[in-house]
């Protein structure tokens, strides 16, 4: 379940500044019943993982001219959790352990997230032929799934560590010509 919107309000003819969000109620279930030589013979499983939670949009933006606008932003994300499938524990307990996962933990994952933040221009030239489009980002992610494949035969889903992007893109398009796009 989730509801989402945003608001943008004009300051001026050039600025506009713009909030939103997203409110978000996840639930996963999962139920398995297994068997085999590999499974260590008959077994059921069940569980569930939930979250809930907000992610807030913010924008500002400048329209320097009818041909330049500039605009900064930041923007919270996720991944939804979930479930993992049934790990037989007699076959892959040593090695959960010697990973350092509890055995009892290893049945959900939560939700990662992230925040990302941009800087950019978005820019009009030669009567609308051209154009050139550039951003710096900052990209924040904490709480990453990972998919662990084990020695045992099967794998799960943790969540594990963090992660930074930085960087910048640059675009340029130009149609010299009718029906030619560059």
């Amino acid at each position: 379940l989730a509801f989402f919107g945003d608001f943008t309000y004009q300051i001026g003819e050039r600025w506009s500044v713009t909030a939103g969000g997203r409110w978000y109620d996840n639930k996963v279930s999962a139920s398995d019943q297994s068997d085999g030589f590999a499974n260590g013979g008959p077994s059921s499983f069940s569980d569930e993982q939930s979250e809930s939670g907000f992610n807030p949009k913010f924008l500002v933006e400048a329209d320097v001219n009818e041909n330049v606008n500039v605009y900064t932003s930041a923007t919270k994300g996720f991944r939804i959790g979930g479930v993992n499938g049934n790990l037989p524990l007699g076959l892959c307990g040593p090695e959960l352990e010697d990973l350092g996962i509890e055995p009892s933990n290893a049945t959900t994952y939560d939700s990662d997230s992230l925040w990302s933040y941009e800087l950019g221009a978005k820019t009009r030239l030669s009567e609308d032929r051209v154009t050139l489009n550039g951003a710096l980002f900052f990209v924040d992610w904490s709480n990453i799934q990972q998919l662990l494949r084990l020695a045992c035969g099967f794998q799960l889903t943790q969540n594990a560590g963090a992660a930074e992007s930085k960087g910048f893109e640059l675009e340029l398009m130009a149609a010299p010509s009718e029906g030619l796009t560059l």
